[in-house]
């Protein structure tokens, strides 16, 4: 197929890859084939659109995130277990659970007061540790919730401790300000690293794809038993949610 069979309005370059593979789709499209246009560039769908093609955005139904390894979890305690927790910055709990490396708890009490206790398991002590990194702000960078401190935690880490970190979830739940702020802070502030590489969009293991998975959801279900891995799925967005609607239509 040809992408020179068929013209595009004014306007569209037709020396840009993009508009060449819109040609070819077009082509198909207006000799009867049933043709999907599928991108997850938003302005690609719309010139897609524009063109009466049927436009949809790549990965949307591909991962379920309520299925999805959390990095974290509630479990409620003894009023006095959580106060043990404060006093000796770390706590041992005695029961069937399994707690994966680097899973951060949160201790809940169990007759329904507000108290509470944010931690991370260490598989090596076999312990409940603090959160180093829980009043971190690094850039600048305020935590909006939970979820967005127990990334910070896992990002700033040793590197000896967690050498991969993975973010999955909602659009606007702070994922890459998140990543680029803990990235610059290792960089520019504590020279940890040389340099930082920034890469988007995330190009899906092809190997490790099927119906459910786009490869990144496959490596979390493959790490997470790992002592050098962490993760979190975001289930709360920061946008407004007129953005947050919008970024899931378009």
């Amino acid at each position: 197929m040809n992408h020179h069979d068929v013209d595009l309005p004014s306007g569209f370059l037709a020396q840009k890859p993009d508009n060449q593979i819109l040609q070819v789709a077009l082509c198909l499209n207006k000799k009867g084939e049933n043709v999907f246009f599928i991108t997850k560039n938003v302005n690609l769908r719309i010139k897609a659109e524009i063109l009466g093609l049927q436009a949809q955005n790549y990965e949307t139904s591909k991962i379920k995130i309520d299925e999805l390894y959390t990095g974290w979890r509630e479990v409620k305690v003894s009023s006095d277990k959580i106060d043990k927790f404060y006093k000796d910055g770390r706590l041992v709990l005695e029961q069937q659970e399994r707690f994966y490396p680097n899973e951060f708890i949160v201790l809940k009490d169990e007759a329904g007061s507000s108290k509470s206790a944010l931690t991370k398991y260490s598989k090596k002590d076999n312990v409940l540790l603090q959160i180093f990194h829980q009043k971190a702000q690094p850039w600048g960078l305020k935590p909006l919730n939970t979820e967005q401190k127990f990334a910070i935690e896992l990002l700033l880490c040793n590197n000896d401790d967690i050498q991969l970190v993975t973010l999955i979830g909602l659009s606007g739940a702070g994922k890459t300000i998140l990543a680029l702020a803990c990235g610059l802070q290792k960089v520019v502030e504590e020279k940890v690293f040389r340099r930082l590489y920034i890469a988007r969009p995330i190009i899906p293991i092809l190997s490790l794809r099927d119906a459910s998975s786009n490869g990144l959801s496959y490596l979390v279900e493959r790490f997470r038993g790992q002592e050098i891995f962490g993760h979190i799925t975001f289930s709360k967005s920061e946008r407004s949610t007129l953005a947050a609607l919008s970024s899931e239509l378009l």
